[in-house]
C-alpha cells in the first residue's frame, strides 16, 4: 500500500482536529509504523484494524484524533447528527437523539 491510500484510508476511519498536530507529518510517521508493523503484531492488519488497535482509548477531548466509530457513539459525533436531523425534519423521518455533553 502506499502513502496516498493509507492516508485516505487512516482519513476515513478517524475524526482528527487538523488544527491542532501537524497531520502530514504525524500520517507519515503512522504510515512507517504501519509498515514495520507488517513484520509483526500487524500482519494483515487493514488500516482501520490497525487504526482500532492502536487508537482505541483515543478522544477528542484528550487527543487531536480518535475512532470515528467511536466518536459517533460519544458526545463528539453530534454536530453529524445534527446535520442528519436536519435532513431527517425536512423528511419527516424521526430525528436521531444527542448524546449529552456531561462535563459542565
Amino acid at each position: 500500500m502506499n502513502y496516498e491510500q493509507f492516508k485516505k484510508e487512516w482519513k476515513d476511519a478517524m475524526v482528527y482536529a487538523p488544527s491542532k498536530f501537524d497531520v502530514e507529518q504525524t500520517l507519515n510517521d503512522f504510515y512507517t509504523e504501519y509498515k514495520i508493523s507488517f513484520s509483526g503484531y500487524g500482519k494483515g492488519m487493514t488500516v482501520k484494524q490497525w487504526c482500532d488497535f492502536f487508537f482505541p482509548d483515543n478522544d477528542l477531548d484528550t487527543h487531536p484524533y480518535m475512532l470515528k466509530n467511536k466518536a459517533l457513539k460519544t458526545k463528539h459525533g453530534n454536530g453529524l447528527k445534527k446535520m442528519a436531523n436536519e435532513f431527517r425534519k425536512n423528511t419527516g423521518l424521526p430525528l436521531i437523539p444527542l448524546i449529552e455533553d456531561n462535563i459542565k
